[in-house]
């Protein structure tokens, strides 16, 4: 199951790929999606995923605060959609105590260690 914004991230390959094949039925659809995504942006409604990994992290964050160690979570995220990416970085970026940074994969499709550790 997906969230709103990575079915309008789909519908997008789709369209591009399908232009061909489809014309511009798809159209209509992106169109409606887009309206909707947009009102529930506009409403500001929270992600109950999202708010649960806010309050996980901040528990963590401030059950770790007493050693001296700065520790480092990796999130991995299952689908390229800047969209889930940039709301994951913003809602953690708000937890205290917890310094947020994107790190993304190469051309080639790998991460390395080093880019990660860093």
């Amino acid at each position: 199951m997906c969230d709103l914004n990575t079915a309008v991230d789909y519908l997008v390959e789709a369209k591009e790929t399908y232009v061909g094949t489809l014309g511009t039925c798809l159209d209509d659809i992106w169109m409606r999606l887009r309206v909707v995504q947009y009102s529930s942006l506009k409403n500001d409604e929270a992600n109950p995923k999202i708010a649960e990994l806010q309050k996980q992290m901040l528990a963590w964050v401030q059950r770790s605060s007493s050693q001296d160690q700065s520790p480092k979570v990796l999130i991995i995220i299952r689908m390229d959609s800047d969209c889930v990416r940039a709301v994951l970085i913003k809602s953690l970026s708000g937890v205290q105590g917890l310094s947020t940074a994107a790190v993304y994969p190469e051309e080639n499709g790998h991460l390395y260690y080093k880019t990660v550790m860093d």
